[in-house]
């Protein structure tokens, strides 16, 4: 998980991190979840960046980690 809740300001050299991150999770077969509240700048720049997946972003930490933990059945 990603905490972004608190970041005011983004540019290209703080999504890089986000990239990379994102394909070191998928090549080991887990999930990014970033946290990232509505309204945020953030959003807004992963957006026009092409980086804003739905299923990966939370708006607080407790529900990022609910959509990472394992379906009981």
């Amino acid at each position: 998980m990603f905490d972004l809740s608190e970041v005011e300001y983004v540019d290209s050299a703080g999504l890089r991190p986000v990239q990379r991150l994102r394909e070191d999770l998928r090549v080991r077969g887990q999930k990014l979840q970033l946290v990232i509240t509505e309204g945020s700048v953030v959003l807004d720049v992963l957006r026009l960046a092409g980086l804003d997946r739905r299923d990966e972003i939370a708006e607080t930490v407790e529900a990022g980690r609910r959509t990472l933990e394992p379906e009981a059945g």
